[in-house]
């Protein structure tokens, strides 16, 4: 029987973090279409980001809602180091 080792800390996934440039938003909506459990533009045409970091199953459309952007407001980078899991 042979185990397999643990995921060493630097191996595991960073999470995506989305960012909007407010100088360049101008509250069209294209992404809330694409992912509106992340974006919504409220009553003010402002863009309001329910979720920083991206969970892995929204990434992708995130990331469609990034090119999608008219005005390339959006960005999806890796954000911090995920946390270690929990000790049992």
């Amino acid at each position: 029987m042979t185990s397999t080792p643990a995921t060493p800390p630097a191996a595991r996934a960073l999470p995506f973090v989305v960012t909007v440039d407010r100088e360049r938003c101008n509250g069209v909506g294209i992404c809330e279409g694409c992912a509106p459990e992340v974006f919504e533009v409220d009553d003010h045409g402002e863009l309001v980001i329910k979720a920083e970091t991206v969970p892995d199953d929204l990434r992708p459309a995130v990331a469609d809602a990034v090119v999608s952007c008219p005005t390339t407001a959006l960005s999806l980078t890796p954000g911090a180091a995920a946390p270690p899991p929990p000790r049992r």
